[in-house]
């Protein structure tokens, strides 16, 4: 049989790593006390919006509700309203009293 040709030694390919997403409370502090910090809340909120991939996301919001589990289990159904752009379940009937022309001026 003719002799096999041998591939000259080169660099090897390694597959890429996957990124990784900050944890949940990175860029908003640490936790000082036994309830979610909103800054912490806001970051997750902001990288989220950032994100396209539907499975990146459920990963920056289970790392959330892990580190509210561990650290302040009384707000996670709090946590879970706000992630739903909710205050409260809805057989609550909770009004906040913000009209219109109240969100225009903050928002402008």
């Amino acid at each position: 049989p003719p002799p096999q040709k041998q591939k000259p030694p080169g660099p090897t390919k390694t597959p890429p790593e996957k990124k990784k997403h900050k944890e949940a409370s990175s860029s908003g502090g640490e936790w000082q006390g036994p309830l979610v910090p909103y800054a912490a809340f806001a970051s997750v909120c902001a990288s989220i919006e950032a994100i396209t991939g539907r499975l990146a996301i459920q990963e920056v919001v289970k790392t959330l509700l892990g580190q509210v589990l561990d650290k302040a289990p009384e707000d996670v159904a709090c946590v879970l309203y706000l992630l739903n752009n909710q205050v409260a379940p809805a057989f609550d009937n909770v009004e906040l009293g913000v009209g219109d022309a109240l969100l225009h001026k903050a928002l402008a």
